[in-house]
């Protein structure tokens, strides 16, 4: 079996054994050709998600929402558009799957009804079009008490989340599949093992 064959198999059946290491990181250079991969290793393209792209362009979207729904609203419908072209150009860059950063959906970024009202169907749109098609991962980002609850049914096959004060078998009843994977975030390229 083929590390993706085993990652594949951790990540879609239950029973499945686990020690898969996965690399994850822009791997495509400009021309869109994939950089080297260790042997065992699944190749990973991380995408942020259209909140996660407007704050490291500076923009608060939250705050543009809030002062200008109309002009907020346009400006997060450019941002769905660059994510999407990022997602679909991981997808032709033949990456074994994407690790959806997910900004915002935390109490140091947005409010729950925030999250919940502008960003949380947003991020499901996106989702939806890439789940069928590649592995999909979900990463949370937060330091502090994510919207677990809020994000646990999005179409992913697996999430990760930084809070390290999040108690795994409570969050386990809200999430469907894999949750038990430990994100190690070290030196690019970040690492995952299930």
């Amino acid at each position: 079996m083929t590390g993706l064959e085993r990652l594949r198999a951790a990540l879609t059946q239950p029973d499945a054994p686990g020690g898969v290491s996965i690399s994850f990181g822009p791997d495509a250079n400009a021309d869109g050709v994939v950089g080297e991969v260790q042997p065992g290793q699944a190749r990973f393209t991380e995408v942020l998600n259209p909140y996660g792209l407007a704050q490291r362009d500076g923009i608060d979207l939250a705050a543009e929402l809030r002062a200008d729904p109309t002009q907020g609203e346009s400006r997060l419908n450019d941002y769905v558009s660059r994510c999407r072209a990022d997602l679909q150009r991981a997808l032709a860059y033949a990456a074994d799957g994407i690790l959806y950063r997910l900004e915002g959906a935390h109490p140091a970024a947005t409010t729950p009804m925030v999250y919940g009202g502008h960003f949380l169907e947003v991020d499901r749109e996106l989702l939806t079009e890439i789940y069928p098609q590649t592995l999909v991962v979900v990463d949370v980002a937060g330091e502090q008490e994510p919207y677990l609850d809020f994000v646990g049914d999005l179409p992913a096959h697996a999430m990760t989340w930084e809070a390290a004060d999040v108690d795994v078998e409570s969050v386990r009843k809200m999430i469907r599949g894999r949750i038990d994977l430990r994100l190690i975030r070290t030196t690019h390229p970040t690492e995952i093992h299930v």
